[in-house]
């Protein structure tokens, strides 16, 4: 009675999650697509669950296996397509992710005598791996994710690691009780119902993080492998300026390096590269600081409210605006405006 209404709340929070992400067109719609796979494929295994709990369908029992398998590529791929080498030919898709899992798929709806609980654990593993890699990436190698948007990738991302080593875990648990003699039967579904009650949490995170969660841009800035600009270099920082300042694109809170790249007709590795080798600062930083020379002259000539002159400069998140604000002023927006000679 209590499983019930929480399998059907997270294909409830799942489904909402995929359309919403289907419809943020600042994202590639490859990623759009693959990333709402990874929420449909939760949706759909919630659902299976909640019908076999209401006893109006055992052949949901069948399928359940067929959808697991497919939850952990679907997020590795939505990912990594977002960042500068994530998008790979639609064969190379097939060959190295869709055929293994096609396989594996088949060879459960064949009923062939491949360990289901084990085989879903094995690339569960196998791409949690390769996710929690994508950590070790700084916010310049995610060209399609705006600045102020890298914070809540990285949580998204380390929510899904939590989610697939805690259904790893379980699985695990599981499987050596059954080898210790434990009900095999019982135990697969225990170990599907805590799958679940860890996906409902672990969605309804996902949900609730870009509404509750205060983006702040990242106060690292690698520098360890900047080298001297040169003249070509310099040039180049001259275009992207020129286009940043008569456009005024780093008032658009969505800007990101691909945005800026097509408008340049260079590739995104280039401006990064370019701004770090020029600045010393990554991209993030970079486009922050014409955010806040934009503030400084609003908050000298304007009366407007400080959280206007946030949101006109570009920014999004107040905590961020004040961090940056602070680092490159070294005052507040309100100690800027105030020791401004009064008019």
């Amino acid at each position: 009675m209590i499983a019930f209404p929480v399998v059907w709340l997270v294909t409830v929070l799942a489904t909402i999650a995929a359309v919403t992400l289907v419809q943020n067109t600042v994202l590639p719609l490859l990623s759009r697509g693959l990333l709402a796979g990874f929420l449909v494929s939760i949706a759909t295994l919630a659902a299976l669950l909640g019908l076999r709990l209401s006893g109006w369908a055992d052949w949901a029992f069948l399928l359940q296996p067929v959808i697991a398998v497919m939850i952990a590529p679907f997020a590795f791929l939505g990912f990594r397509s977002l960042t500068r080498e994530g998008t790979l030919p639609v064969g190379n898709l097939l060959l190295w992710h869709g055929l293994p899992i096609l396989g594996i798929q088949l060879a459960f709806l064949l009923r062939l005598p491949l360990p289901i609980d084990f085989t879903i654990m094995v690339v569960n593993v196998v791409y949690l791996v390769r996710i929690a890699a994508l950590l070790r990436l700084s916010d310049d190698d995610f060209p399609y994710t705006p600045p102020h948007s890298f914070r809540t990738l990285r949580t998204m991302i380390i929510g899904t690691v939590v989610l697939f080593a805690l259904m790893i875990t379980a699985d695990l648990v599981i499987i050596v009780a059954s080898m210790l003699g434990g009900n095999g039967p019982a135990m697969r579904f225990i170990s599907g119902a805590s799958g679940f009650m860890t996906m409902f949490f672990v969605v309804a995170a996902l949900v609730g993080t870009p509404m509750i969660m205060r983006n702040t841009s990242r106060e690292e800035t690698s520098t360890s492998k900047q080298t001297s600009a040169t003249d070509q270099d310099r040039a180049l920082l001259e275009q992207i300026d020129k286009t940043l300042i008569d456009k005024q694109l780093y008032r658009d809170n969505a800007i990101t390096l691909a945005r800026l790249g097509r408008r340049l007709g260079m590739p995104s590795r280039d401006i990064s590269n370019v701004i770090n080798r020029c600045t010393g600062n990554n991209f993030s930083r970079y486009i922050n600081e014409y955010r806040v020379k934009y503030a400084q002259q609003l908050l000298a000539a304007s009366d407007l409210p400080v959280t206007e002159i946030m949101l006109e400069a570009g920014f999004i998140s107040k905590s961020s605006f004040n961090t940056e604000f602070k680092r490159i002023v070294g005052q507040t927006p309100s100690q800027f405006r105030a020791s401004q000679p009064s008019t």
